[in-house]
């Protein structure tokens, strides 16, 4: 379970106590509070009986920026968020931002919140702006700041590649930091209050507001050339060029209609399973050529290719992308037991369909090869391995089926890597958790023509203590390099 650091920064500030309380009161359990006094001279003893709870840092007043800096410096968390000493937060916040973000695939986000009074009434109805595409929500950041600071949540590595709050801006260090992350993370919005942001007289946007509005002035020329160039770098991803065609190479049985479903959820995305290719044999390259060349942006290509250095260089010389899609070789070979006498076309048809075959001995020929009339049809380790050689290679990405169909939080980060290889030469038309949330909701296995179970690990219904000792002695090596097991002793 990732740590989260909630950072409190405290001067002179009579509701300190109910920050903090809200702050320990937190459902998600791995969590450090650190309370960093800013120079305060008042309200202080308020926090003595929280001090076996809390890490308590003081410093010399230097503002709410350098106190912010301060506990970022001495956290020891994964992430960082922020809890303004006149602010609270409701039970959940910490354990529902992050189970949002883990899904989303996100590093940094905000939520909505709820205003309250000096008694801890809400009084305002829930609030909260979304922008549903980066060149909108960059356009609207640029005039103005949206975001309620308590309301981040943000992976602590941020803060080593963008750098923290200028200790310089004493009103708007939140809104400069933001805009200096904008071009380079998401900001994913979730849309639940789970924080309570306090008015008051003695609140500094009411005392110190012609300041403010200065400084804000200054922050948005500072980064007006910089966001002005990210929005211009939106422009080719966003008229229509769309993400560059690339070739979808799976491992028969391995979830390939899946993963079609995934990618056809990309807005735009289109595939034409006219143009699919298989085995790659070298009388077949000319024909594959032809196919390859007739690629357009948007559009992927997909098949059945053994690894040959004909068909590498061919995709070389095209300077095009290729997923790789694998699965564990022992589902692989009982899904093809129970697909082959389907496939008229495939090697083993005949043999399988016409000699009366128990599934067992199915699975042992597809394990163990086989000799037919004209050639000997590989065992489980070579006919893999003919695929997985693609592994390593130049602009070739490999996914593991299992990857998609552990949780829900494993398949988004798969999207995840799907999508940023995908567009690792553009920027999305939508951001990677928007795109991620597009391919999930095209998952449909009731559209697969041969979807059978889906399930992880269903040779283990099928493999007696024989067949597991054939593949082992046929494959068990493979197994390992693959990540399938750590041994031979399964």
């Amino acid at each position: 379970m990732d740590k989260v650091s909630i950072i409190i920064p405290f001067y002179n500030c009579p509701y300190i106590d109910r920050a903090i309380k809200s702050a320990l009161n937190q459902t998600y359990s791995n969590i450090e509070v650190i309370v960093v006094n800013d120079g305060s001279i008042l309200y202080t003893d308020k926090v003595k009986s929280f001090l076996h709870s809390i890490r308590y840092i003081e410093k010399a007043n230097g503002g709410t920026a350098s106190a912010l800096n301060a506990g970022i410096k001495n956290a020891t968390g994964d992430y960082f968020t922020w809890l303004s000493s006149d602010d609270i937060y409701d039970p959940k916040k910490v354990e529902r931002q992050m189970k949002k973000m883990k899904e989303a695939g996100a590093r940094i986000s905000y939520m909505s919140y709820f205003l309250i009074d000096e008694n801890d009434r809400v009084t305002s109805p829930k609030i909260g702006v979304h922008h549903p595409t980066r060149e909108l929500f960059c356009k609207h950041m640029m005039k103005g700041c949206f975001i309620n600071g308590c309301t981040v949540m943000a992976d602590m590595n941020i803060f080593n590649e963008m750098g923290m709050f200028d200790e310089s801006l004493p009103y708007t260090h939140d809104y400069d930091l933001w805009l200096r992350i904008l071009p380079k993370y998401h900001f994913y919005y979730i849309d639940e209050p789970l924080v309570y942001y306090r008015v008051h007289d003695q609140m500094g946007t009411k005392r110190h507001a012609e300041k403010i509005n200065d400084e804000i002035k200054y922050v948005q020329q500072t980064h007006y050339g910089a966001l002005s160039q990210f929005l211009q770098d939106l422009k080719p991803a966003n008229n229509g060029k769309g993400f560059t065609g690339f070739f979808l190479n799976t491992v028969p049985k391995s979830g390939t209609h899946l993963l079609k479903q995934i990618l056809l959820g990309i807005p735009g995305a289109f595939h034409d399973p006219y143009k699919d290719m298989f085995e790659g044999l070298p009388a077949q390259l000319e024909d594959h050529l032809k196919v390859l060349s007739t690629i357009k942006n948007n559009e992927f290509l997909s098949g059945h290719i053994y690894y040959s250095k004909e068909w590498h260089d061919m995709l070389e010389n095209f300077k095009m992308k290729q997923i790789l899609l694998i699965r564990d070789p022992r589902d692989v070979a009982v899904s093809l037991s129970y697909f082959i006498d389907r496939l008229p076309q495939y090697p083993l048809y005949e043999k399988f369909t016409k000699t009366g075959m128990t599934q067992k001995e199915k699975i042992l020929d597809i394990i163990q090869g086989v000799q037919l009339k004209t050639f000997f049809y590989p065992n489980i380790h070579d006919y893999f391995s003919s695929f997985w050689k693609w592994n390593g290679k130049n602009r070739v990405l490999t996914v593991k089926y299992e990857d998609f169909m552990t949780s829900k939080e494993a398949c988004n980060k798969a999207m995840l890597r799907l999508s940023k290889f995908i567009w690792e030469d553009a920027h999305p038309p939508l951001a990677h958790d928007q795109l991620i949330e597009c391919m999930g909701k095209n998952i449909n296995p009731k559209r697969s023509p041969t979807f059978r179970q889906g399930k992880i690990g269903s040779w283990r219904k099928e493999f007696d203590e024989e067949m597991k000792e054939v593949f082992k002695s046929v494959a068990g090596d493979l197994l390992i390099e693959l990540g399938y097991e750590t041994d031979k002793n399964w």
